[in-house]
């Protein structure tokens, strides 16, 4: 059993973790080998991604090996010893600016080495950079010159590497645990004599028997290119009320003047919420930002919870450009005291709102179209041309601004993001009791803007018709569970699925669900409704097995009155309809008989 060592550098593990997440640049390539055998060869498993430097994955001394001894992040690493010679090739890049970062470990006594190649020229590569770590903790950086920098490492410590490739200025920069060490010009190598303006492959080579080299988390980005868009929601569960928001997540949210913990920081509040205990408050001097990113084209939707206790306001906004653009509004609301409001986008339209009462607020914005929309409560207030808001036809930011101490706006449920009815199904099952009715039991992990969900059923060769209504609930990240009876179901096989639509009726169909209903389990008789009624009743009864069956009705001196069913009744599920216009008030007994089963209730004529 192998034994695993984690011991790492804290100032190593903040630099990688800022280099990889905060700043948000496209992630191209990345690899943290877990997801191979250790033990086994690292191209030999994965070609596509990795070779050796005589392009023979699973060549028996060149390709390296994975390993379990020592891991950064999860159960794995690949290890570089003699002979090993594993190339990372990237294609041939002429422009732009990339990261190429990984986590490093060298035992105590051991060495190891990597270089960053341009390509090859007359069969001979073409080295843009090398580093040597050498014994005793040095580090060798050959980067326009040989050792043309050092530093020092620490044995038996993940420590992180980062090279910084900037073709379009002609630069290349080595960090090492997060602190810079050196700066040259790209294209004089490693020997200051120039090379191709390029950028080609990684190689990771093990020159004797002193190297033993271990990486993990491999990633490789373009820091120029955007970084991709994704769905972003927040409840504002994750934190504590009574603290400013940004200043606790500031990846995410920002102020107009960047930063949290200042005036334009707005608080957290526990005071109302649509869902969970949290909200987020938009107060006087408040002015929250959520970039979008200089969004050009797509559908895009933001909606959230808002809430304005009586007397208060409150405004937002959507921006077409926001610094380093000219600032441009695409559309401005402003949430009046009173209940009126204002939407401001090509032209002024007005609206009304409710106070003290949680509705939500929906804009759509179709950048391919160049259309805006705003909704509130489910209606549409307008749609207009968004480049008629702001000039740009982009989506940048949203703003949420508290210009006076009669603003007091609370948001919650947060979303932004290219579809309109994220509602997350995890279960839809059907299923049949005793009874013979079916019972529907549907659960969601999260819901945005789910206004209801419609059940339609159908039989093996029918259409699908709709049998009922379930209301969602709106937007929430919290688990939501679900159930339906089906209580007029016939017997046979039946399918059955969920149409969910949400505050805008956009919808969307499940996957259907099949059931065999056979009839009723067990004989029954249920309770009439109405009871006490005037003249006329209805029960209902189930047969489980076909036979002679008998329904009457008794006097309270036992005197059968009216036999309502008498004869063969094939199994299922019935009703009759009792009517008692001919008898007296008083209190009666009805009984159904089934071979040697037998069941009686009571009930009441009132005139």
């Amino acid at each position: 059993m192998s034994i695993k060592f984690f011991t790492f550098s804290l100032s190593a593990f903040i630099a990688l973790f800022f280099t990889a997440m905060s700043f948000g640049q496209a992630v191209v390539f990345e690899d943290n080998f877990d997801s191979y055998t250790a033990g086994e060869q690292l191209a030999c498993q994965n070609p596509t991604d990795w070779t050796t430097l005589n392009l023979n994955p699973c060549d028996a001394i060149q390709d390296a090996y994975v390993s379990d001894l020592y891991a950064f992040s999860g159960s794995n690493s690949t290890v570089i010893v003699q002979s090993t010679d594993l190339i990372k090739p990237y294609g041939v890049l002429t422009s732009g600016k990339y990261s190429i970062a990984f986590m490093v470990y060298i035992p105590t006594g051991k060495t190891g080495f990597f270089s960053t190649l341009t390509g090859s020229s007359s069969g001979s590569d073409v080295v843009a950079m090398g580093v040597f770590f050498m014994p005793d903790g040095i580090g060798r950086l050959d980067a326009g010159a040989i050792g043309a920098a050092t530093f020092t490492y620490t044995y038996d410590t993940w420590q992180s590497v980062e090279v910084i490739a900037d073709l379009d200025n002609d630069t290349g920069e080595f960090w090492f645990d997060g602190a810079w060490v050196y700066t040259w010009q790209w294209t004089l190598g490693i020997f200051g004599q120039t090379i191709p303006l390029q950028l080609a492959v990684n190689r990771f080579y093990g020159w004797d028997a002193s190297y033993e080299m271990y990486f993990d988390d491999f990633v490789f980005t373009d820091l120029l290119a955007p970084p991709p868009v994704t769905n972003f929601s927040d409840d504002f569960e994750a934190y504590t009320a009574g603290q400013q928001l940004v200043a606790q997540n500031n990846i995410d949210w920002d102020t107009w003047s960047g930063g949290g913990g200042t005036s334009e920081d707005p608080f957290v509040s526990d005071n109302f919420a649509y869902s969970g205990s949290n909200s987020v408050v938009i107060a006087q001097n408040n002015d929250l930002i959520k970039f979008h990113g200089q969004l050009t084209s797509g559908r895009w939707y933001i909606s959230f919870q808002m809430y304005i206790p009586a007397g208060k306001a409150g405004y937002f906004n959507s921006m077409s450009g926001f610094t380093p653009n000219p600032f441009q509004w695409a559309h401005e609301v402003y949430f009046d005291a009173g209940g009126t409001g204002r939407l401001i986008a090509d032209v002024t339209t007005t609206f009304t709102w409710l106070e003290d009462t949680w509705q939500l607020v929906q804009v759509v914005v179709d950048l391919d179209a160049d259309e805006g929309q705003f909704w509130i409560g489910g209606v549409m207030i307008s749609s207009w041309t968004w480049t008629q808001g702001g000039t740009n036809l982009q989506l940048d930011v949203n703003d949420f601004f508290g210009a006076t101490s009669g603003d007091e706006m609370y948001m919650d449920d947060f979303w932004f993001g290219d579809v309109q009815v994220p509602v997350e199904l995890t279960s839809f099952t059907a299923n049949v009791n005793d009874q013979g009715n079916v019972i529907l039991n549907w659960s969601t992990a999260t819901e945005l803007n789910n206004q209801m969900f419609e059940i339609e059923r159908k039989s093996e060769e029918g259409q699908y018709v709709t049998i009922g209504y379930v209301n969602g609930h709106g937007t929430t990240t919290e688990p939501q569970e679900y159930s339906y009876i089906d209580n007029t179901v016939e017997t046979g096989t039946f399918f059955y699925r969920l149409k969910q639509i949400d505050f805008l009726g956009t919808y969307e169909y499940s996957d259907a669900v099949e059931v065999e209903v056979n009839g009723p389990l067990t004989f029954g008789l249920d309770q009439n409704y109405p009871n006490p009624f005037n003249p006329s009743t209805i029960i209902k009864y189930r047969i489980s097995e076909t036979g002679s069956v008998k329904l009457s009705i008794y006097n309270t001196l036992g005197e059968e009155v009216a036999v309502l069913v008498n004869g063969l009744v094939q199994a299922g599920f019935y009703e009759v309809t009792f009517d008692a216009s001919n008898l007296p008030s008083g209190v009666y007994f009805y009984r159904l008989q089934s071979g040697n089963k037998v069941e009686a209730k009571k009930m009441i004529l009132l005139r």
